[in-house]
């Protein structure tokens, strides 16, 4: 009987099923389109606390989200005043 490489057996475990998202996926792909739609315009405050009633979620997908926004310049932090829409370029949309 062979017996399978460790990493693959974990690989396969946790490899997520095809077409499925997590929530926090679901929840940045949402306000990503909303945003390069024009639907959320730059300076727009984006608190947790707010979005995440409204989309019946709690705010820990939000919070994840919005960081994963942030690193795609779509999103700005600034300290104390928390997440809002970042300004965005036409180059910027078409990079994205």
């Amino acid at each position: 009987m062979g017996r399978r490489d460790d990493t693959s057996i974990l690989d396969a475990a946790f490899r997520k099923p095809a077409g499925r998202q997590t929530l926090a996926e679901t929840v940045t792909a949402r306000h990503r389109e909303l945003i390069l739609d024009g639907q959320l315009p730059p300076g727009q405050p984006l608190r947790p606390a707010h979005l995440a009633p409204r989309l019946g979620v709690s705010v820990m997908p939000i919070r994840e989200a919005l960081h994963i926004l942030d690193t795609e310049g779509l999103v700005t932090f600034t300290p104390r005043i928390g997440a809002r829409v970042a300004a965005i370029n036409e180059e910027d949309v078409e990079e994205l």
